[in-house]
């Protein structure tokens, strides 16, 4: 119990390397609980079951031919009769489910972690059809002090909110110059032709200093005229298409628009949902490495093996393996929920294998052959490592229940993880070990 309790705990700990602060608070939060059960566990356990009256021969006898029992007899059996179609089914599986993951989707629009039916996602899709958007694109303008007073820098940035404005996923540019060519406009005695940026140093001054004291004008310049900003509107519900080309878009800002005066930079909220992806997917990779680096090695410690250590990890890899695949294909976005099922998972799932390696090397000790070993561990250990798994199972559906669709991925692809891990150790394991006859 110590020891599955010690890689519970690593599996968790290893959200601590993610991008993302929630998740690394995830993490320590989970692994003190987990430490908080097992404590009490050994603790107050032990003084709870002094009051419990102990099963009778005739429970004793029930389980051994309930349904439990005929279903891990029949495993039993099925793992060493079927072992080597057991195996190529679990390679194709996983093989599919490896495609399937590099084609899954990364879910960065806060709007869609709401269901459909909820008020604030309702009520932000009405805004945005309405009004043009909810999210901003922002880009940070960057000259020495005194620069934007320069019309030929005002021209350079006029061309580029021109380019910004052409993209169909931004409704509206606003800018610094829009202000500056409006009262140009005015001054001028409303000339034909329209709002034009001024020609001189000096008229862009004149006007800048008109400008000093109105509305919202500190938030668009700085005092000494360095740093200014544009902003465009855009509509959150297509916020995740334009944060995909942010990339795309980066590049063309220093490839079309090369100014050694001015220095220009996407920052804001689009920004921040491109760069979460790779947040996210820097955190799904790292918590699931670390982890399985961690739990590996402590199995390695366990077994006084590495060999099969790593052996042990087949059941525990497939699941989370087939359980990403099936989040692919159910379309389930990789989003902050979700990223935390790899290495939580693994260090969820290997108790069972644990368990399960622990009772069937006893059994080879004891002269078992490795059929009847691989028979009686499944039918011995495999009815609490069932129990427990169908409980934790149900345990994590119960986030299906919530509005937070983060949540409710997690909940909903954790839970069939664990019974994967459960056919895995029951099914897979055995059949592995049969088959191959790693040495103990």
């Amino acid at each position: 119990c110590f020891f599955t309790t010690a890689t519970t705990m690593a599996g968790m700990l290893a959200l601590s390397t993610a991008e993302l602060q929630p998740i690394r608070e995830f993490g320590f939060m989970a692994a003190f609980g987990v430490a908080s059960a097992f404590v009490l566990s050994i603790t107050l356990g032990p003084i709870l079951l002094m009051f419990v009256r102990p099963p009778d021969a005739k429970f004793h006898l029930q389980q051994e031919e309930d349904f439990i029992a005929r279903f891990l007899n029949w495993l039993s059996a099925e793992s060493i009769n079927r072992s080597i179609i057991v195996l190529a089914g679990s390679v194709v599986l996983v093989l599919a489910s490896i495609y399937a993951i590099s084609q899954m989707s990364i879910g960065t629009n806060s709007l869609l972690y709401f269901k459909e039916d909820s008020a604030i996602r309702k009520d932000t899709s009405h805004i945005d059809a309405m009004l043009g958007g909810t999210a901003t694109f922002e880009i940070l303008v960057e000259t020495e002090p005194g620069g934007l007073k320069e019309p030929e820098n005002l021209k350079h940035l006029e061309s580029v909110e021109s380019w910004l404005e052409s993209n169909t996923d931004i409704n509206h540019v606003v800018s610094p110059m829009d202000s500056i060519k409006a009262l140009h406009h005015v001054l001028k005695d409303k000339p034909q032709g329209g709002p034009q940026l001024p020609d001189t140093r000096a008229m862009t001054a004149q006007l800048f200093l008109l400008m000093e004291g109105a509305e919202n004008f500190e938030s668009t310049v700085q005092d000494d005229y360095s740093v200014s900003r544009m902003t465009g509107r855009v509509k959150l519900t297509n916020s995740e298409e334009l944060a995909k080309s942010v990339p795309e878009l980066e590049k063309q800002l220093k490839t079309k628009f090369v100014n050694e005066d001015v220095k220009i930079s996407l920052t804001g909220f689009i920004k921040l949902m491109s760069s979460m992806e790779q947040y996210l997917l820097k955190s799904q990779l790292k918590s699931f490495l670390v982890a399985f680096i961690i739990i590996t090695l402590m199995l390695w410690a366990l077994l006084r093996s590495f060999k099969l250590a790593l052996f042990s990890m087949i059941p525990n890899f497939t699941p989370i393996c087939v359980g990403l695949g099936v989040m692919s294909a159910l379309n389930i976005p990789l989003d902050p929920g979700t990223v935390m099922i790899g290495g939580l998972a693994l260090g969820l799932v290997v108790d069972d294998t644990v368990h399960f390696l622990v009772r069937f090397r006893r059994k080879l000790y004891s002269d078992h052959s490795m059929a009847t070993a691989v028979a009686e561990t499944i039918t011995e250990v495999g009815r609490p490592i069932t129990v427990t798994s169908i409980i934790l199972s149900i345990s994590f559906l119960i986030l299906l229940l919530g509005s937070f669709t983060p949540n409710i991925h997690f909940g909903g692809v954790t839970s069939i993880v664990v019974l994967l891990a459960l056919v895995a150790d029951l099914l897979v394991l055995p059949s592995a070990m049969y088959l191959i006859k790693p040495k103990f």
